[in-house]
């Protein structure tokens, strides 16, 4: 049987989607079976048969040729869900590289200012003038590197020191 002929048994138009109909087809070949159980003669009851197998057959041609997958919408749905998931997993693992990033600089201009600090403390203005510039390099501007300048090329201290201060802004004993 063509897909044509098992549409006109059914009453399918060309462009009418079988998978509308499902409902109303079990619907029918129940009625139909009823016919063939409750034939009021055996030629009825045959006939009723043939009717029966023929609208089945039309029925299974149709299905087969639109393939009826009662699950592709949730197969689309769970792909999609999936996809999202995947996607949002990848996100995140972004985020967590580029926070790790981040800290990682925090922890070496915090390293570097220990260094730096140190240096000063020692009178090491070597040390302390590279610790300085590597926390420059890493963070241009950064208020870390404004304690420590170089001016006419040596390294030396930045300490502002006003009259009866100490260098660590205590009264100065001398001058009391």
């Amino acid at each position: 049987m063509k897909n044509s002929e098992a549409r006109k048994i059914l009453g399918l138009e060309p462009g009418d989607d079988p998978r509308a109909f499902l409902s109303s087809f079990e619907e029918t070949r129940e009625y139909k079976q009823e016919l063939v159980d409750n034939a009021p003669s055996e030629e009825m009851k045959f006939r009723y048969q043939q009717e029966l197998l023929e609208y089945e057959v039309a029925v299974k041609v149709v299905a087969s040729k639109h393939k009826m997958r009662p699950h592709t919408d949730f197969i689309v749905v769970l792909l999609l869900i999936a996809s999202f998931t995947a996607l949002g997993w990848w996100g995140y693992l972004w985020y967590q590289r580029q926070w790790n990033t981040q800290a990682q600089v925090e922890v070496k201009i915090a390293q570097y200012q220990s260094d730096g600090r140190t240096a000063v403390a020692g009178r090491k203005w070597a040390e302390a003038e590279h610790a300085y510039r590597e926390i420059e390099k890493l963070d241009p501007g950064s208020k870390g590197t404004s304690k420590f300048s170089t001016p006419s090329g040596s390294a030396r201290p930045r300490l502002r020191l006003d009259a009866g201060t100490m260098p660590s802004g205590l009264p100065s004993p001398c001058l009391s």
